[in-house]
């Protein structure tokens, strides 16, 4: 009997369009709470990123940045309130953070009923939950944010009482297409138990999400759960004032909120059921430091700077991990240079099957010729020069061996640019640089300028300090008529060989500047 008029104190309680059987347990964790939520309908699984996030989707806490604390007084329907306080802070030396939220609903002086449905001794009626989770950034990937929350809800009803428990997990995939997409996955109490005189249990709940922002100030927020519902929220900043709106099935949001002093945050929303009428939401934000704490940035930079002498130490894998790491703890310092470096480093290793430890090579770590040609391959293909890279790498494994891991990363940088492997291109430098200049003193000879010009310029790729190659680079652009990079190319292999005095007189002579 007892459940029976929990279960109908909260039906009354409930908003309008919201099932029953979801009623009995775990609506506390439903009503909405911090800022911006409530008055965006509550869509928040890929749009929440900071102390609501244990509320929406803990993985929102993998982009936290600097400690946050909010405190929430809302007014219900039929006398009831709902009060929340949050707090969150980041991770000191990974990207992600962890939070705590307390939150309590309360009834008081509501008249009982006994067995009979007659009138009885008056009641008061509170649940309070308490949350404890984490979220982290660069999970699998680097856009990749999860987070696992722990949930416990105490119900008292007269002299009975009774405890559930829950653990929710989330994720969330962005921001993508230029940054402005984000999307989320929560699953609410994958499990579940109870404790004390009860049957019920917090029940499961699925809820997907997406996040877009439309253009600079107005984003769009979207959520759909297994329970088929939907809700769709607005917000629109402009400086340091925003004004939302929402739909969800208990009927249409209105919110609002003010930044002032440049830490503290006032946020208002007017939830408007159909049935009961209209329920307000205040919510006090405060954020310790106006921006990211310095040590924020400087440990992300200081995980940059890691990454760039692991990838010069040729340690790819350790480079990955800390650039990703950077990434996570603020973007920013990496920017999107870096971001995309890091998802071509990626997919390269990703094709040379390195992503797992194990089957990591210490051969690329030495300072063996193979390994150094590996390294001078990787940086122009991170800058976006591929056919560079692919010839780096044809040499590479040249130098190897056919059998070796640097045949594996021809193949994987071939894969990663979509260029073909030509197998006369696997040799060392020397024989490279070799055929090259046969070719290209051949075309010369045949009139075939533009053939020469290539073949030398790869070759370049090569030694970019062989003074011979610049002079008959030079030659091949003067034959075709091209004087004026012809006198570049001289004037480069005379940098190289200053003491080459038939070149000098020819230069004087032949191309008087």
């Amino acid at each position: 009997m007892r459940i029976r008029v929990l279960a109908g104190l909260l039906v009354l309680l409930a908003p309008a369009g919201a099932r029953a059987q979801s009623m009995a347990a775990g609506q506390i964790f439903e009503i909405g709470a911090g800022g911006r939520g409530p008055g965006m309908g509550s869509a928040g699984t890929a749009l929440a990123r900071d102390v609501s996030s244990l509320y929406y989707n803990p993985a929102g806490m993998g982009l936290l940045s600097g400690r946050q604390v909010s405190l929430m007084q809302a007014n219900l329907y039929g006398g009831a309130s709902l009060d929340y306080l949050g707090y969150a802070q980041n991770f000191s030396k990974r990207a992600g953070g962890w939070g705590l939220q307390l939150v309590k609903l309360s009834v008081a002086g509501k008249d009982g009923r006994d067995a009979t449905n007659k009138p009885g001794a008056g009641f008061n009626y509170a649940e309070t939950g308490i949350s404890y989770g984490m979220g982290w950034r660069g999970v699998g990937l680097p856009d990749m944010s999860a987070g696992l929350a722990f949930n416990m809800l105490s119900r008292s009803l007269g002299n009975s009482s009774d405890r559930l428990i829950g653990i929710d997990v989330g994720a969330q995939y962005g921001p993508m297409a230029d940054d402005k997409l984000t999307l989320g996955l929560a699953a609410r109490n994958a499990f579940s138990m109870s404790q004390g005189d009860t049957s019920d249990k917090l029940p499961m709940a699925l809820r997907m999400g997406a996040a877009y922002q439309i253009f600079g100030p107005l984003t769009l927020a979207l959520d759909v759960s297994s329970a088929k519902e939907l809700r769709i929220g607005t917000e629109y900043a402009f400086g340091s004032v925003a004004l939302r709106a929402g739909y969800a099935p208990e009927g249409m949001s209105f919110g609002g909120g003010l930044l002032f002093r440049k830490s503290f945050s006032l946020d208002m929303a007017v939830v408007n059921s159909p049935t009961f009428g209209m329920s307000q939401r205040v919510t006090l934000g405060y954020r310790f430091g106006t921006r990211k704490p310095a040590k924020t940035s400087a440990l992300a930079e200081e995980y940059l700077n890691n990454g760039k002498a692991e990838l010069a130490a040729r340690d790819y894998l350790k480079a990955l991990s800390s650039i990703e790491t950077s990434l996570g703890i603020d973007p920013a310092v990496g920017g999107r240079e870096w971001k995309r470096k890091a998802k071509l480093l990626r997919e390269l290793l990703k094709g040379m099957d390195m992503l797992d430890p194990s089957n990591e090579s210490d051969e690329f770590k030495t300072d063996a010729a193979p390994a150094l040609l590996t390294l001078r391959s990787v940086m122009p293909y991170l800058e976006g020069r591929n056919s560079e890279a692919v010839i780096l790498a044809h040499v590479a494994a040249g130098s190897g061996g056919s059998g070796s891991v640097f045949m594996r990363f021809l193949q994987a940088m071939a894969k990663a640019t979509g260029q073909s492997i030509v197998r006369d291109d696997i040799v060392p430098p020397e024989t490279f640089m070799q055929w090259r200049h046969v070719h290209a003193v051949q075309s010369i000879l045949g009139g075939h300028y533009d053939v020469a010009e290539r073949m030398l310029r790869e070759s370049l790729i090569i030694s970019p300090e062989d003074s011979l190659t610049w002079t008959r680079l030079g030659s091949a652009y003067f034959a075709s008529g091209n004087k004026t990079k012809a006198l570049e190319a001289y004037r480069k292999a005379l940098e190289l060989e200053p003491t080459n005095a038939k070149l000098r007189t020819f230069v004087e002579t032949a191309l008087p500047h």
